[in-house]
This record gives structure tokens, sequence and C-alpha cells, in this order.
């Protein structure tokens, strides 16, 4: 069961004891990210998770990477497109030590100006090798297409321009902005008890918390784009992906279009992997993924094959889509989503690491509690009937973007 303590300043701790492990996995998530971001300062929750890591008042970056080493500690960063998470894994023996250190990250991080310089190199390495990947490129371009340059839309990454005008004020701005107490959830999991996690986190999280002035901001709500996006590239395959419409991460659907999205194309009993891989050849890489961001979210299809088959290959999608609109999924396909979807439930919940993601994430994004029995029940709860209205809705209408990364085709993907 998942326990909750949240403190004067606004900063908020979710708990799950495991007492049969012998790790502890800490993470702190913070609502920061390019969805959140504007034009001007794209890419500065990702630049700030990076700088993180380059210098405290106390460490250099050769001794925060040296002082988790030395306990056998692994201790890591991402950010998303609705949120930023530093965490570690660790013997429970070493439990304090990680709270120490990425506490050290957050409040004592001093944004040396030299090692910006070098960093900002860094990263902009990190953004040519995106584009040089032909899916990721792809993808970028897909969410652009059927966002714009608004929310989710915009990279995690950033722009190079924009790398290179960030400041050290611009980073300590931000820190003072967006790294308030009322922003942020503290997720930890493993063999420690309730008491001791509130006791750390109050001395090297709260201790340093001023009381949260975060004010709720009235976002835009972002209007999907739709267009199509053709870039062309030199390329031996043609990637090519297709967005719809998808929801939102507090829409009671979640697990409807998760499980949708798991038959359709989450596997390789998938009706797009056994379709166009398996029984047609025509792809070695083909996936469907349900995004879910603030107030909207986006179902998409990707696929990578050789030029000459493209359009063979987005026939059969477009095929695939239209049988599952006539006939939906069988009752042994709904089983077998439901058992999947179980299984992934109760692994969760034997890992450490696991554990603390998945119920840092809910309480940062959804503002829940992680509860087992209550997942459980909500998988009950869906029926095939609720899939097949799921595939109505992401399917039907014109609601579609696609992006497409290679040579020039011999057809107009306007017209697909």
């Amino acid at each position: 069961m998942t326990l909750e303590q949240i403190f004067p300043s606004g900063l908020r701790l979710v708990f799950n004891q495991m007492k049969n492990t012998r790790s502890v996995s800490v993470g702190v998530f913070i609502k920061v990210g390019s969805e959140y971001e504007s034009s001007d300062n794209n890419g500065i929750a990702h630049f700030m998770e990076h700088m993180m890591f380059k210098g405290t008042s106390k460490r250099n970056a050769f001794q925060i990477a040296d002082d988790m080493e030395k306990i056998g500690a692994r201790m890591n960063a991402y950010t998303s497109k609705n949120h930023t998470a530093y965490y570690s894994v660790s013997l429970d023996e070493h439990f304090e030590n990680c709270m120490e250190m990425i506490s050290d990250l957050i409040y004592f991080s001093k944004y040396d100006e030299i090692e910006m310089e070098k960093e900002k190199t860094v990263v902009i390495e990190e953004i040519q090798m995106s584009e040089d990947d032909p899916e990721d490129l792809c993808m970028d371009k897909l969410f652009y297409a059927w966002y714009g340059n608004e929310g989710p839309g915009r990279r995690i990454l950033g722009t190079k321009d924009n790398i290179n005008s960030f400041t050290q004020k611009n980073l300590f701005d931000f820190r003072d902005a967006e790294y308030d107490p009322g922003n942020m959830v503290i997720s930890i999991a493993g063999n420690v008890d309730f008491e001791k996690a509130k006791d750390l986190v109050n001395k090297y999280f709260e201790a340093n918390s001023r009381l949260s002035s975060l004010v709720p901001i009235l976002r835009k709500k972002v209007i999907p784009a739709k267009e199509s996006v053709l870039t062309i590239k030199p390329l031996e395959q043609a990637n090519i992906a297709f967005a719809y419409r998808g929801i939102d991460y507090i829409d009671d659907r979640t697990l409807a279009i998760n499980m949708m999205s798991s038959l359709f194309g989450g596997g390789m009993s998938s009706r797009l992997f056994q379709s166009i891989r398996e029984t047609l050849g025509l792809a070695y890489n083909v996936y469907s993924s349900a995004y879910n961001f603030s107030d909207s979210g986006v179902f998409t299809i990707y696929l990578g094959t050789s030029p000459e088959k493209a359009h063979k290959a987005i026939s059969e999608v477009k095929k695939q889509i239209q049988m599952l609109l006539e006939k939906g999924f069988s009752p042994e396909e709904f089983s077998k989503s439901k058992e999947q979807i179980k299984t992934a439930l109760v692994l969760s919940l034997e890992s450490s690491s696991s554990l603390m993601r998945m119920s840092g994430k809910r309480a940062l994004l959804k503002n829940e509690l992680f509860d087992y029995d209550l997942e459980l029940d909500l998988l009950t709860k869906v029926t095939i009937e609720k899939l097949h209205e799921i595939n109505e809705y992401v399917f039907i209408g014109d609601n579609k973007s696609i992006s497409y990364v290679g040579k020039e085709p011999d057809f107009r993907i306007e017209e697909i």
C-alpha cells in the first residue's frame, strides 16, 4: 500500500515498503519538460538535468559519480515531455547516502559557467545524434506535425540556438521558479520503514525547501495542427509514422487505450507485427504507442521499411485499421491483453525501481496514490465494448498526421 506525507512546504512523499528486498529506490519527480516550455526556453529542463551532475558546492563532477559508485549504487536522471526525474537504486544500508547525494544535486548545484559551455557542446552532440537516428527524427517530426510548435510538439532536447543561449542566470531562475516543492514528488520504495523515510526527506529536502509559491498556470489548450511533415534524407529505409487522437493522462480510458495499443501494435503477437512483419515481410520494426499529456494525448504508429515497399506497408496499416473498426478485437485477444497488464502490474511490485517510478509519476501527474487492488478493479471494469469505443475514438474522423523521413517517395504523403 502506498503511503503519503505532505510536508509544510508543499513537498510530497509517496512511500512503498518492500520488506522482502534488500534494495531501496529513491526518485525525485518534478513537473518540468518540453510540454511546459516556451519557444524561447525549449530545452532548458533537459539542459538543467545535465548540469545537475556537473558540480555542487561540495562535490565536483567526478566526485558525484565516484561517491555513488563507491557504495555500488546507481544514480541517474531523465527528462520527458511532461516531467524530469532524478533517481537512485542502492542497497538498503546506503539509503541515507543516496538521499543526501540527490538533495545535493537539486539544492546545491553551481551551474559553473565553464562547465556550462562544455555541456552545451555535449547536448548539441546529443541533438545531432538524435537527428541522425531516422526513427527518433521521424517521431520528433510526428509530434511537431500533430501539435505544431506548441506543448508536446516541442522537442525534449530543445534547439541548438536555445542551448547556446542559456546562461547561468537562466538556470538559477528556472530552478527557483519550477523546482518548487509544490511541483515535486519524492517517491521511495524498498526495505526501509516509513518513519525513517519521512525523517530523511525532512532532513535533506524539506529543510532546504522554501514555502511553495507555485501559482497554477492556465495554459492554452493545445489544438492539434494535424499537418504532415516530409523530411528528405539519403537513407536506405523509409521511416513512416502516423498520429491519431489520444487521451490525456487523467482520462479514465487510459487502461482501455493501453490495452488497445498492446493488441494492435504493442508486441510480437499484435496485429501490426503479425501482418506487416511476419505475414508480409514488409518491415523489421513496426509498433504502436499511446502517449498521454496534461490536456491531450496522441496515438502513434511507426514503421520502417524499404522505399519500394513503403506504399504497400502503408496500405496494410490502413487495412488493419479498417478491420479493427469493422470487427474489433476477439474475446481471446481481449483476455490476452488483460493478462499482460495484470502480469506487468504484479512484476512491477517485485522491483523497488519499478514501484518507485510508477508511484512517483502517478502522484505527480495524476495526483493519485498507486493502489494495486484499485488497479486490478479498474482492469476488471474494462470491457471489450469499451475497447471498441476507443478504436472508434482514435481512428474515426479527420484526425491524422503523418511524418515521413527518407528518400523522396513516389507518392504524396498528404494522400495517404
